[in-house]
């Protein structure tokens, strides 16, 4: 396989509009992308997207190089139930959905190709960070493919699969815990006089700068700044961190 032409989509929400729009940003979209997505809302979105996009049933996909498993991970059990015995054994799988060990999803659905992926939303404007595994059975030219349509996506770390859990509470669901702050920054940046491209530049060169602040010299980069605002908030937070991530995680490897 040294190209992958067409896709199809087990599950056209959050996850499908994420990639979608990482492909269609940087106008590398294969050229057929097919869904099978029951809930006309969730269509709608993905086509004001990629307006292309043909609707299938799961009886319809197998002849697509490659098929993404994209649906809630309560569901996942219900469509490898569906798709047991209607794929061919060498059809390309992609899982974007934790918890389900690669083995388990193949030997289900009885497939050897697999891989596994915990894609994040920057994915949909090129700057993802979508750790990934792939099965022994995936060659080197799989490979090469594989990492050419994700690419436009972001970067693609190859990691064990047991880490992929850690990864999508630390990765996946971590735009989540900075988003609003960051929001609330740039309103207060402007509200102070600054205009807004003038304060989204300050704030996001702040933080890059911040990150590599913090992981270069340790804790003690907390020290460089007299004043802490926040400070008072810090404890409930680190405790929100503590209880609310470390419960998903176990949720999620349990």
């Amino acid at each position: 396989m040294t190209k992958i032409h067409s896709v199809a989509f087990i599950g056209g929400g959050r996850v499908a509009r994420i990639l979608m729009e990482g492909w269609t940003r940087s106008d590398t979209t294969p050229e057929r992308v097919v869904v099978v997505e029951p809930e006309l809302t969730a269509l709608d979105s993905l086509r004001q997207i990629a307006p292309q996009v043909e609707v299938a049933d799961l009886d319809q996909i197998s002849d697509c190089d490659l098929i993404f498993l994209a649906v809630h991970p309560p569901l996942m059990s219900e469509v490898l139930e569906a798709l047991a015995g209607r794929l061919p054994s060498d059809t390309l799988v992609v899982s974007l959905v934790p918890k389900f060990r690669g083995s388990a999803l193949a030997a289900k659905i009885g497939v050897s190709r697999w891989v596994r992926m915990i894609p994040n939303a920057p994915s949909a404007v090129g700057a993802g960070y979508n750790p990934l595994c792939f099965s022994e059975a995936i060659d080197g030219e799989t490979k090469d493919a594989l990492t050419a349509i994700f690419a436009p996506l972001g970067e693609q770390p190859e990691v064990a699969e047991e880490d992929l859990e850690a990864y999508a509470v630390i990765t996946a669901m971590g735009p989540t815990y900075f988003w609003y702050q960051i929001e609330a920054l740039r309103e207060l940046a402007v509200s102070f006089g600054l205009h807004q491209k003038a304060a989204d530049e300050a704030i996001s060169k702040m933080l890059g700068g911040a990150v590599r602040c913090l992981l270069t010299q340790g804790p003690e980069s907390m020290d460089l700044i007299p004043v802490r605002p926040l400070e008072s908030l810090e404890s409930t937070v680190k405790e929100g961190y503590e209880t609310k991530l470390r419960g998903i995680f176990n949720k999620l490897t349990g």
